[in-house]
């Protein structure tokens, strides 16, 4: 239930402010494994295989940079 409680606080704050949230998702961009669509976790300890890869994360920080609140 937390976790869901803390998705649902971060998506209605993406909302608000779509452009805060860029600078994150460009940060993140620098923890897939190259060539690849492994992502790191901050730490480096763990990794998940994502379906999009760092393409997805592009054309989302591509999208929220237009959106308005």
């Amino acid at each position: 239930m937390k976790f869901s409680r803390e998705l649902f606080d971060l998506i209605n704050k993406v909302r608000q402010s779509p452009q805060k949230y860029v600078s994150r998702l460009e940060k993140s961009l620098d923890r897939f494994t190259i060539g690849t669509h492994f992502l790191n976790s901050s730490d480096g300890e763990h990794r998940v295989l994502t379906s999009e890869g760092p393409l997805a994360y592009v054309e989302a920080i591509e999208f929220l940079k237009v959106q308005k609140p």
